[in-house]
């Protein structure tokens, strides 16, 4: 078993223990995880196990935004990222992204422009963006 495994069994309620080894599944698994892989699972189980914790958010919601079935999921979690860390560019460029997605192209621009403002850098394109 791998130690982010087993940190997982040892500790099944710790969000650090749930998201360390969702990064490292969905690094080997890709953007397309299938809906039911552990990366994707222990993404979930952090979302839950921190839900004011909005890095997990983000990134969940940037897996789930090329999938068009769970695009209103997506939304909701960019939206909720936003709220908990509203001066963070990358949560920013992740709704914008979210809503481009669902052809809702004047605010995603608004979001946008929102980043680029708050980025401490300039705001570089996601891969498969």
């Amino acid at each position: 078993m791998e130690p982010a495994e087993e940190a997982v069994r040892l500790a099944p309620d710790s969000l650090p223990a749930s998201y360390t080894p969702a990064l490292a599944r969905l690094s080997q698994e890709g953007s397309s995880a299938a809906p039911g892989s552990p990366g994707l699972l222990h993404l979930r189980r952090a979302v839950q196990l921190g839900p004011d914790y909005a890095p997990t958010h983000t990134q969940l919601a940037r897996v789930l935004l090329g999938r068009e079935a769970e695009l209103d999921d997506a939304l909701a979690l960019a939206l909720r990222t936003t709220t908990l860390e509203p001066s963070n560019a990358d949560h920013r460029t992740v709704l914008a992204r979210v809503l481009e997605r669902a052809g809702r192209f004047e605010e995603a621009r608004a979001e946008a422009d929102r980043a680029l403002l708050l980025s401490p850098q300039p705001v570089r394109p996601e891969r498969g963006a």
